[in-house]
């Protein structure tokens, strides 16, 4: 084996000296560091090659220094976004002149825990990143962070659910419409006919007016569930009655103060967006009447252009093991209609109690 007889050395020459100063000699150091050099080799032919795993990976991926430069970038994300020579991220992937607030590659620097989120660059594309803490061959922190595009994911998953939501308005207003209106009209025709037959047969007309009794009854479950199915499209004043019927029905149900502060002066251009937000509003105060015990409940709509819908409550408060709010599936459908209508949706514990 020819690499058998190869060997690397460290050395260094030191002049030895006479009495006046004069070069006697010489003095030779070595060193034989092989086995380091060898092991130095071994390390980098197997970052290489993990760099070319890497690089066939379907999504970006990027080691990421504290400052925010990349140490490495795979060919994806030079694909995707460019080469970042030596500027930060959020400059490369963002277009952003200041660092993102809240950055989640910094919170994985400090708590040293995973974090994975969703983001969109300027170009409109959305990518689903995963940031792992890191420590590089030199022992420097670092964050691997693995991004995929997901643009065509939410699209398709945004129109499944704005047909879904087109279907339960259709049937809401279907069952409103026609067979509220057409068991009103039922109910109207057996009240005439048991006058008719008040004077012939008193026990026939109290069959009729149970019979009436029974069809109003049939024309508020109908109405209710109108209302379930498109809440919002079915109340007068659009969103913000929609969320007023809320918050009577909660008190009226569960005995508990439910105030509804609202903007009336935001009307969105889609409907689905006021579908949306008003099922965020339902979860998150069914959320408190189920789990937080809570005296109070408000909940407000504020804002014209961009509107921020808040829910809070006074009662134990969020889990401090999830202060995300938790991982069941209502909060996962909240965080999925709030990201479809370009959104947000964030879980905290209040200052005074309670949960926001």
């Amino acid at each position: 084996d020819p690499e058998a007889s190869v060997h690397y050395w460290d050395w260094t020459l030191q002049p030895v000296r006479d009495g006046e100063g004069r070069t006697s000699g010489l003095v030779l150091n070595m060193l034989d560091v092989t086995a380091r050099k060898q092991a130095q080799e071994a390390l980098e032919a197997e970052r290489q090659r993990l760099f070319s795993v890497l690089n066939m990976l379907p999504g970006y991926v990027a080691l990421v220094n504290r400052d925010r430069t990349m140490r490495f970038a795979n060919d994806r994300y030079l694909e995707f976004f460019g080469d970042p020579g030596d500027r930060p991220c959020y400059v490369v992937q963002r277009g952003r002149e200041t660092p993102c607030p809240g950055c989640p590659a910094l919170t994985v620097l400090d708590t040293g825990r995973p974090v994975n989120w969703e983001w969109m660059c300027p170009a409109g594309r959305t990518y689903h990143a995963w940031s792992y803490p890191f420590a590089d061959v030199d022992g420097t922190e670092a964050t691997l962070e693995v991004g995929i595009d997901v643009t065509e994911r939410k699209m398709l998953e945004k129109q499944v659910i704005e047909t879904s939501e087109k279907e339960r308005r259709t049937i809401g207003r279907d069952l409103h419409d026609t067979l509220g209106q057409n068991l009103t009209g039922l109910a109207f025709l057996i009240k005439g006919l048991a006058g008719k037959m008040a004077e012939r047969s008193p026990e026939e007309v109290r069959a009729s007016e149970q019979i009436v009794d029974l069809v109003n009854s049939a024309i508020s479950q109908v109405r209710s569930l109108a209302r379930g199915l498109d809440p919002v499209g079915l109340a007068e004043g659009g969103l913000c009655a929609g969320l007023e019927e809320l918050a009577a029905d909660v008190e009226r149900v569960f005995g508990i103060s439910c105030r509804c502060e609202c903007s009336r002066s935001y009307v969105p251009d889609d409907p689905s967006v006021a579908t949306h937000l008003y099922h965020i509003a339902q979860e998150a105060v069914t959320n408190a009447t189920r789990h937080a015990r809570p005296k109070n409940i408000r909940i407000t709509l504020a804002g014209d252009e961009e509107p921020a819908l808040t829910v809070e409550d006074d009662g134990i408060g969020v889990d401090e093991q999830h202060p995300s709010g938790g991982k069941g599936m209502g909060m996962h459908i909240m965080r999925y209609r709030a990201s479809v209508i370009g959104g947000s949706l964030t879980v905290s514990r209040r200052r005074e109690g309670g949960t926001i």
